[in-house]
Parts: structure tokens; sequence; C-alpha cells
């Protein structure tokens, strides 16, 4: 039987091309329902200016914790296969983080076409380097998804506990984190995987350890999101909204598909029914707190792209004509 034919670069661009613009109104027409639903927006507004300023200043920084992380991921994965410094690599993920705000993933291919030409890094070793991202993600999302599962199965087995749902989530988070991080340790002694792909086995796993304790950030982020605007979830609820957003990470559409399953979500899950009587009213408010995160995300984003971006392009330009091991 023959495959099924695969689409050709030219409509692969068209593909990501559409997904960006549909993104962009979709992000449209969450900012028009938001404000339509004026209510809430000025009850989130009000709460949003009386929080306090440790609240307000997290929302805004955590961002960064999410860049430093992906430049470690990557930093780790690709010394597989180039030696990169990890300031370098950071530098190259914070361009990206600007670049990918463009249509058609301006910044994996930037990544990709910088690592090229100034490691001579191939690209199929590139590819292999981001699927292993991938499945270092997808590792992580199932690890979220199974703790959670086991939370929701010893309440309904001990219904006592859930006035002790917030610590026992959060303690059983940061075990989690320490457990994995140790893993890597007790397996550098086991051979890396071989065959077509190789890799390290401490890499992979210290890899899901990086991304779950991004997905730990993001988790901290929805929930300082949702409570700076006045309709505070618990901590097991945050960590759907930021599973959620790691798949959704995963599309072509960048904007707007985030902001109106964040919206969704928050208008069916049973622990927010109490935030607005209507499941309009509670997709509003969903919506709200996730363009608060978007808004602090362009906040940092844009300016350490710029500098990053600009760093990046002197460092193409010099290895043109002087080619070095790494940037300054």
């Amino acid at each position: 039987m023959q495959p099924p034919p695969q689409p050709t670069p030219r409509l692969r661009r068209r593909l990501l091309l559409a997904g960006q613009i549909l993104g962009w109104l979709l992000l449209a027409a969450a900012l028009w329902m938001v404000l339509r639903q004026q209510p809430s927006l000025t009850t989130a507004w009000t709460s949003l200016r009386a929080a306090p300023t440790w609240m307000v200043a997290s929302i805004i920084l955590t961002p960064i914790l999410n860049w430093l992380a992906m430049g470690l991921l990557f930093w780790v994965l690709t010394n597989q296969y180039a030696k990169v410094p990890l300031g370098e690599m950071t530098i190259l993920m914070g361009s990206a983080w600007l670049l990918n705000l463009l249509p058609m993933r301006a910044g994996l291919l930037g990544r990709v076409a910088y690592q090229r030409a100034v490691h001579d890094l191939p690209v199929k070793d590139s590819v292999k380097i981001t699927i292993f991202s991938l499945v270092t993600q997808a590792v992580a999302v199932a690890i979220l998804l199974t703790l959670m599962a086991f939370v929701h199965m010893f309440e309904a087995l001990a219904p006592g506990l859930r006035p002790m749902r917030d610590p026992i989530v959060l303690s059983l988070l940061l075990a989690t984190l320490a457990g994995l991080t140790s893993l890597p340790w007790a397996l550098g002694s086991i051979p890396a995987i071989k065959g077509p792909a190789p890799i390290d086995t401490w890499r992979l796993s210290l890899g899901v350890a990086i991304r779950f304790f991004d997905a730990l950030v993001w988790t901290a982020r929805y929930w300082l999101a949702f409570t700076a605007i006045g309709a505070p979830v618990n901590w097991s609820d945050a960590v759907i909204f930021a599973t959620l957003s790691q798949v959704i990470a995963l599309t072509p559409v960048q904007f707007g598909l985030r902001e109106w399953s964040t919206g969704l979500l928050t208008s069916i899950l049973p622990a927010t029914r109490s935030l607005g009587p209507s499941a309009s009213t509670r997709a509003a408010i969903g919506v709200s707190a996730d363009l608060l995160c978007r808004a602090a995300e362009l906040l940092i984003s844009i300016p350490v792209g710029i500098v990053c971006t600009t760093i990046v392009l002197r460092r193409l330009s010099r290895a043109k004509h002087h080619p070095a091991p790494h940037l300054p």
C-alpha cells in the first residue's frame, strides 16, 4: 500500500500562515468577547489594580523562568550533537521566543539555521533535537495528568481531604520535581540510546525534569492570573490549565487558540462553576486570565527577543567571516 502523499513545502508554508492568521483572528475575537462582558471586565480590572505588588510582579516576571528553562532544555539536548555554550543557547532561545510570534514558526527555523551556520550542526540533527524536546514534553505532561488523577482518586475515597487539596497538590508536585531532578544522576551509568537518533539516557530524563519544572511555572502563572483578577482557582485546576497550554503550544496557531481553550475549560470545569452564573461569564473570566498571561509574555518576550536577536545577528555576521566557537 502506498503511503499517503506528504504536503509540499509550499503547502506547509501556506498552512502555517493560515494558522497564524486564524490565531490573530481568534485573539481579536477573544478580546471582543471579554469587552462585551462588561461586569466581569470591571471586576477583573478592579481586582488586578488591588492585587498585591508581589503578585503583579510575579505575573510579569515568571515568563523569564519559562525562557530560561527552554534554554537549559535545548542546551542539554543539543550538546549530544554539538557543543553549544549554555549562554549562547539561552540567547538563541530568547531570539526564537520573539521570532515565533511571526508566521511560519520563524523562531524554530531561525534556530536550525543558526546552528547550521555557526556550529555546523546538520539540519537532520536539529530535527532529532526538536523531536526529543517533544518527547520530554509529552512525558512531563503525562506525569502531571497521572498525579492529578491520583489526587482526584484519593479525594473520592477520602472526601475529608478536600480542604487540604492545595497543600497536598503542591507537596506532590514539588516532591515529583525533586525526584525527576535527581533521576539523571542515577541514570548516568546507563548506556546511551543507540540507533539513528542516539541520545544519552540521562539527557532525556533531565529534559523531562526541565519540562516538568516549566509546566509548574505555567501552573503558577495561571494560579496567579486567576487570583489577580478576582477569580481564584485551586492548584489542581491550575495544573489542568497549564497542561492545556502545553498541548496548545504544539499547534501552529500561536495566538487565540490558547485563550479560547482556557475560556472553554473555565466554563465547563465543575470547580470553576462558582466563578460566574453562566457559561459565557465563566468563559470570559478564563479568557481574561489567559490574556493577562499573554500580556505578561509579550511584555517580557519583546525586549528580551529584540536584544537576543540583535546578538544572534551580530554573531551570524561575524561567523560568516571569522567562525568562532561560541558567543562572547
